[in-house]
């Protein structure tokens, strides 16, 4: 009976595991190509005559906020999109991904408009819980 419940145990964390992975996987790959194009192409960065050096720390950041996404957003949507089929429940997860990279990317260019920095506590819900609240409503398009 224990091994039963250790395998059930163990099969449900490798389908969160490949969760995390569809979403933060294709959120930091669009990051990282938004970034490769602001600092290597149009010279937008910190740094404008280290560009790689902007680069390397836009991916490391990227690597970070899309873990952190694929952390929240995966206990929220596993339960909805564990129904689907296969590839529906994957192309739904890229596709989550993707839409959380994009709202970085527009905030960004919105935050960068602003007369002065946000503080911690206001950076936190913009970029955390704001994005996180929508999230079951996001995926049941899939369904249809």
């Amino acid at each position: 009976m224990a091994l039963v419940q250790s395998e059930q145990g163990s099969h449900h964390h490798a389908a969160l595991a490949v969760c995390c992975a569809l979403v933060a996987v294709p959120c930091c790959l669009a990051l990282s190509a938004y970034d490769s194009v602001a600092s290597l192409l149009f010279k937008r960065s910190e740094y404008p005559l280290f560009p790689a050096h902007n680069l390397v720390r836009g991916v490391l950041q990227n690597i970070d906020l899309a873990i952190l996404h694929a952390i929240m957003v995966t206990p929220r949507v596993a339960p909805d999109v564990g129904t689907y089929p296969t590839k529906t429940r994957r192309h739904c997860l890229i596709m989550l991904g993707l839409g959380l990279a994009l709202y970085e990317v527009l905030w960004a260019a919105l935050s960068g408009r602003l007369a002065e920095p946000m503080g911690l506590v206001m950076g936190l819900v913009v970029l955390v819980l704001i994005p996180m609240m929508p999230m079951p409503r996001d995926v049941e398009w899939a369904e249809d």
